[in-house]
């Protein structure tokens, strides 16, 4: 039952057990590779769902070689199966798709201008949104504290009470 590629996807998953198949439609604006890239996994899951327990960990491990992926990328796709469905099984694009994660020497000055005005807790957010830099937040987010700890700065006071003390 090992299949090589995405060619033999579509025959592998048709001779899977008919209680094991099912008829799924492809979605609007998916391409041929990532549907069949998606029934390859499907067919995976499927299959390591019906494996009994004690025959799961050689039955995956074969699986896997012929897969050309590690059992753990197998147990990931089961994951997302059970948890999103069919829909899980497609490969996503990351967050911050587009945004470089490099920090060029004027993004460092200009967050280095932004440390000292940081006193409160929504600051940060605050002072990175309106930037207008290129880098996410938690680039932004680790190179003020990298700047905070070399300049010796205090990263955020405490909340004072009403009375004046502080918790």
């Amino acid at each position: 039952m090992m299949i090589r590629g995405l060619q033999g996807a579509a025959e592998g998953f048709r001779s899977l057990p008919p209680a094991l198949s099912c008829e799924v439609a492809r979605p609007i604006g998916c391409s041929e590779k990532s549907f069949s890239e998606a029934l390859l996994r499907f067919r995976a899951v499927l299959l390591a769902l019906d494996t009994p327990h004690g025959r799961r960990v050689l039955r995956l491990q074969e699986m896997a070689a012929g897969f050309g992926v590690c059992v753990r990328t197998i147990y990931s796709w089961r994951h997302a199966y059970l948890v999103y469905g069919f829909s899980g099984l497609f490969r996503t694009s990351r967050c911050d798709r587009g945004r470089t994660r490099l920090i060029t020497a004027s993004d460092l000055a200009v967050i280095a201008d932004t440390v000292p005005r940081l006193r409160a807790r929504g600051d940060l957010k605050r002072e990175w949104k309106s930037s207008g830099l290129a880098c996410s937040y938690a680039s932004y987010k680790r190179w003020v504290r990298l700047i905070q700890n070399r300049l010796e700065i205090a990263e955020i006071p405490l909340r004072k009470e009403l009375n004046g003390s502080s918790h």
